[in-house]
């Protein structure tokens, strides 16, 4: 990037670590960046909503919201699940919304950690029930949700966050139920520069948490899912989608 001051890595032993190596089942992007160093996803009200508008009026950002749902949906079954789908880390809505479209009578539930967000998507009037959740403590009835949908959320999560998220939706889901999980996976960033991946993707996405494959398997099944399966994206190679089933 023009402009960018030469990168430091965070742990003087990782200087030779120059190419992202992601086949450790452990390996993520946290250990590269010190937690204060990663600026958060705004959560005031009015920079949500200033950010909700953002996303959906610049032109710069369309083919890529548009691909993003793409990639998502056509992994999805066609037929609505029999029960409430949760949207968690729903943001300001817009996989919900578009879970929505998919399935007009579906209950489509979009779930944040931060009032701010569900606020605004109640504002939207999509249709959609909401629900605060912290990690740890689940606002959701235990053993009821069909389906639950973590779109574009784990890289927001250190590993205790994502351990957390993973066990409440573990907790949410019915027997049966099936989680989906899609997001930026380090497997494809493999091969390129570990400068451009913190200060493009951690940095000025506010990505602090890259996860491999394996790293979302593993975790996955300690858990408690089962016919835990995941693939890269072929349409956009530094997405992945994962899915699971509560045994």
């Amino acid at each position: 990037m023009t402009g960018t001051p030469p990168f430091t890595p965070v742990h003087p032993s990782r200087h030779a670590d120059l190419i992202i190596c992601p086949t450790s089942p452990v390996w993520t992007t946290e250990s590269l960046l010190p937690r204060d160093e990663c600026p958060a996803t705004p959560r005031d009200i009015d920079a949500t909503r200033a950010e909700m508008q953002r996303w959906l009026t610049d032109d710069s950002l369309q083919a890529w919201r548009h691909n993003r749902l793409a990639m998502i949906l056509s992994r999805l079954p066609e037929e609505a699940p029999n029960g409430p789908v949760i949207d968690y880390g729903t943001f300001f809505g817009e996989t919900a919304s578009a879970l929505k479209e998919r399935w007009p009578e579906a209950d489509i539930v979009a779930m944040d950690a931060d009032v701010a967000f569900t606020t605004v998507v109640e504002e939207r009037g999509l249709g959609l029930r909401t629900a605060v959740t912290f990690p740890g403590t689940l606002q959701f009835p235990e053993g009821t949700a069909a389906m639950i949908v973590l779109a574009d959320t784990a890289e927001h999560l250190y590993h205790e966050g994502w351990m957390q998220v993973i066990t409440d939706a573990y907790v949410a889901l019915r027997p049966g139920g099936v989680f989906i999980n899609h997001c930026p996976i380090a497997d494809g960033f493999a091969g390129k520069n570990v400068q451009e991946v913190v200060i493009q993707h951690m940095m000025d996405l506010h990505h602090p948490s890259i996860k491999s494959t394996a790293y979302i398997e593993q975790t996955l099944i300690e858990v408690g899912f089962v016919n835990v399966t995941s693939i890269m994206c072929p349409e956009n190679t530094p997405y992945g989608f994962a899915q699971a089933t509560k045994g």
